[in-house]
Formats: structure tokens, C-alpha cells, sequence
């Protein structure tokens, strides 16, 4: 199938090539046959048209440019708000499912912070161990040492 597909490949480009070829030629042809006013003609219209095409190819560059850009911005809005109206819905309804539970409201946001060597989970609210996780930053080793955090 490989080989198949190589093949192919290989025709097509032929056939393109010969395609291009003809075009070149019937090009050429026209072109002998025609008197040097008319050729000169044709570059005196043809060199005055690169500055106008330039001009138009930047404001059709930068105009799909600023297009692609507020299309990112449109999709970017439109996501949040969505994640926006999830986010909103799940915190209504864990709230009316506590209410109808009988359940406290929390009040803020929990973390729970594990430093290493600090004690696990379990230890916590134990003897000799404060009742909430505590974050204590570690020391740094001394000198130029490497720290993989």
C-alpha cells in the first residue's frame, strides 16, 4: 500500500510538472509573438501594480490578524462564562443540598499544606501536635546547593 501510495504520489507530481511545463510554453509563445510596445506596456502596469499590491497584502495580513486575535478573546470570554455558570450552579446546589441536610455552611476556604517531614495526616489534633496543619518553611541547605522542589 505504501508502495501504491509512493506511486501515485509520483505521477501526480509528473502530471503537475508537465501541467506547469505547457503553461510556461504557451506563456512564451504568447509572448514572442507580441511587439516590444505591448510587452512594454505590460511591465510599466505590471511594476506600478507591486506597490498596491503590497499595500493591500499588509491590510488584508493585518486585518485577518486582528480577526484571529478577538476571535481568541470571544472564545476565551465565552468559555469562562460558561465555566463561570458551572462553577456557580455546583456551589448552589452543594449549598441546597446541605441546607436540606441539616448541614453547617462553611465559611471560607480550607487548605490542607503538607510540608516535608511534618508529620502525615493522622497525627494532627493527636498530643503534642496542634490541632491544624501548620506550614513552616524548611531551611535551605548551605552554599550553592541544588533544591528540587
Amino acid at each position: 500500500m505504501k508502495r501504491y501510495l509512493m506511486g501515485c504520489g509520483i505521477v501526480l507530481g509528473l502530471v503537475v510538472l508537465a501541467g506547469l511545463a505547457y503553461l510556461a510554453w504557451q506563456f512564451w509563445l504568447v509572448v514572442v509573438e507580441l511587439d516590444p510596445a505591448a510587452l512594454a506596456a505590460w511591465a510599466i502596469l505590471a511594476t506600478l501594480a507591486v506597490p498596491a499590491v503590497a499595500l493591500f497584502s499588509f491590510s488584508m495580513g493585518r486585518r485577518e490578524g486582528w480577526a484571529m486575535v478577538e476571535g481568541i478573546k470571544h472564545g476565551t470570554t465565552q468559555v469562562t462564562a460558561a465555566a463561570d455558570t458551572v462553577i456557580g450552579q455546583r456551589v448552589t446546589a452543594t449549598r441546597e443540598l446541605r441546607a436540606a441536610r441539616g448541614v453547617p455552611a462553611r465559611s471560607g476556604v480550607a487548605f490542607n499544606v503538607f510540608t516535608p517531614g511534618a508529620p502525615g495526616a493522622a497525627y494532627f489534633g493527636g498530643t503534642g501536635y496542634p490541632a491544624a496543619p501548620t506550614i513552616s518553611p524548611k531551611a535551605l541547605p548551605p552554599g550553592n546547593d541544588v533544591v528540587d522542589v
